[in-house]
């Protein structure tokens, strides 16, 4: 077979080889081969070669077993080591075949035996040599580009054996499950499903869809550590077209998943502050409408008071002017015990009555849907608030309240400010409640102050309640972080507090606690508030 068999338009040859005549003899029977488009370099020692394989890309390397730096097959490795892509065909002057073979197994393409070397031969080798480089090249670079591809790509990608053993698996695939460091074999995809039902699940949906796709599941990886993910996964078959493991992809959700069910929260919280929303518009309208007869009845009350007290006055002017017998009668109609508990049941009523119209006053100032700022009486608004709040604090604590009756009104939202005094104080009862339970134990204190320094407006509202650790101070005001237990609280009263505090007011709220001291929360607020850009607007066109 001629070389123009082979579609080989030029070689370059790297020959090494320490003995001149040897290397002048390589190069006659290059050219008497007809290969004229060979350009041959000659070195002498592997340090030289290794060095020219550094700097350039041949396409074929002649090898003297026998150099002065390295004897053997250290020659062979050093240069495989530097051009693993080139091949190298093994020059030995020993008959020895064993020693060719040993250099064929390190990556050797061929080798020849000096002496029975001529020209057609060192030809035909050449040439094949050449032309099944260029092949292996290709695939090696092909397949190194999918390695790189595979090990790149930002989707957890694996293949597994049919018990679940991982074969491969991408860099994205071990930074998920967290196993970096452990040999893959180590790991078994069936192991990451970690409940029975589930793997029975994957394996049921690979024997009857012949695929799993976009199974949305919960895996647990290397750290124990829950992860919500879609899998996606088809058969491997071997060359008999028996089945032999799973390839596939594994999609972290997590974060999607956290966001989904955030979205949801938020609109179902939502929809429970139009629902209160509409509540509070509805009880501000029946607070209104309860008034009027509470004022009816607390007036007939005082009106039969006094009128008792003057038929109390007639009646005795009456027995002393009808003697005996009419003493007699009242004695029958048991009058004395109604002289004294007619008077003390008609207190009842009327404290009865004034409480009702102190929660009515309390309700109304409280469900004002007003969102505007004004001048607002800070100390009045707390007092309403912690009336409307009554029944989540009365069972479990006593409230102080220490108000500054000197405080200057505060220009500011009184129906955002009172959400955030009962967002604070709700949270109080609850504290308070994880210490003395239903209130067998005794109650707690909640205690309120109110006081200027300067410019600024001071509400302080601490507790008696069990307290917090330093972790969870540092996130009380995240929104959806809570420490309450599920359907007890959503995570949103200190967040929305804190915007309207210090977002919308422009002040601040800080917390001071420790476990088992009770907690204390201290807002500041301006005086004289901050103007909005509309109210800014609006004084800047007068």
């Amino acid at each position: 077979m001629s070389t123009n068999e082979f579609d080989i338009k030029s070689i370059r040859l790297l020959l090494v080889e320490d003995n001149p005549a040897d290397a002048r003899v390589v190069e006659r029977h290059l050219k008497d081969a007809g290969l004229n488009d060979c350009h041959c370099d000659w070195v002498q020692t592997a340090a030289d070669a290794a060095e020219r394989l550094q700097k350039v890309e041949y396409d074929l390397v002649l090898l003297d077993l026998g150099l002065p730096d390295a004897s053997g097959l250290q020659a062979l490795r050093a240069l495989r080591a530097v051009a693993d892509l080139t091949p190298i065909i093994v020059l030995t002057g020993s008959d020895d075949y064993k020693q060719g073979l040993v250099a064929v197994r390190e990556g050797a393409q061929d080798y020849l035996e000096k002496r029975r070397v001529n020209a057609g031969m060192l030809s035909r080798i050449v040439s094949y040599s050449v032309e099944r480089s260029s092949f292996h090249r290709d695939l090696v670079r092909a397949t190194r580009r999918y390695q790189d591809l595979f090990n790149n790509v930002p989707v957890a990608l694996f293949t597994a054996e049919r018990d679940g053993k991982l074969k491969t698996a991408n860099a994205a695939f071990v930074k998920l499950i967290g196993c970096a460091g452990r040999p893959i074999a180590e790991v078994n995809f069936l192991d990451l499903l970690h409940e029975s039902a589930k793997r029975a699940h994957f394996l049921d949906l690979m024997s009857r869809q012949g695929m799993v796709e976009g199974w949305e599941t919960v895996v647990r990886d290397c750290a124990a550590n829950q992860l919500h993910v879609l899998v996606n996964a088809a058969p491997l078959y071997d060359a008999s077209q028996s089945f032999a493991g799973w390839e596939g992809c594994i999609t972290d959700i997590s974060i999607l998943r956290q966001t989904l069910e955030e979205r949801d929260r938020l609109e179902d919280n939502l929809r429970q502050a139009q629902k209160l929303e509409a509540i509070g518009q509805l009880a501000a309208g029946i607070a209104h409408e309860i008034n009027t007869p509470t004022q009816y009845v607390g007036d007939n009350l005082r009106f039969l008071k006094e009128s008792f007290g003057e038929l109390d006055s007639l009646l005795a002017q009456l027995v002393e002017a009808g003697g005996e017998p009419a003493s007699k009668l009242l004695s029958e109609a048991d009058f004395d015990y109604l002289k004294e508990e007619i008077p003390r049941a008609l207190n009842q009523s009327l404290e009865g009555v004034d409480r009702v119209a102190k929660i009515v006053r309390a309700m109304k100032e409280f469900s004002h849907p007003a969102r505007e700022k004004t001048a607002t009486d800070l100390n009045r608004a707390i007092q309403s608030t912690i009336t409307v709040a009554s029944n989540e604090w009365k069972y479990v604590a006593e409230v102080e309240m220490d108000l500054d009756n000197n405080l200057p009104s505060v220009h500011c939202s009184p129906a955002e400010f009172n959400q955030v005094v009962l967002n604070i104080v709700v949270n109080a009862a609850h504290a308070i409640t994880d210490v003395v339970g239903d209130g067998g134990k005794g109650k707690g204190k909640i205690r309120v102050k109110t006081r200027s320094e300067g410019e600024w407006a001071i509400i302080e509202i601490a507790d008696s309640g069990a307290g917090m650790p330093a972790h969870v101070q540092q996130r009380i005001f995240e929104p959806f972080f809570t420490t309450k237990e599920v359907g007890k609280g959503t995570g949103q009263g200190l967040a929305i507090a804190h915007n309207v505090i210090v977002d919308k007011h422009g002040g601040s709220i800080k917390v001071a606690s420790a476990p088992g001291r009770g907690t204390t929360f201290t807002i500041r607020l301006p005086i004289g508030g901050i103007k909005s850009e509309s109210e800014g607007a609006a004084e800047a066109v007068a």
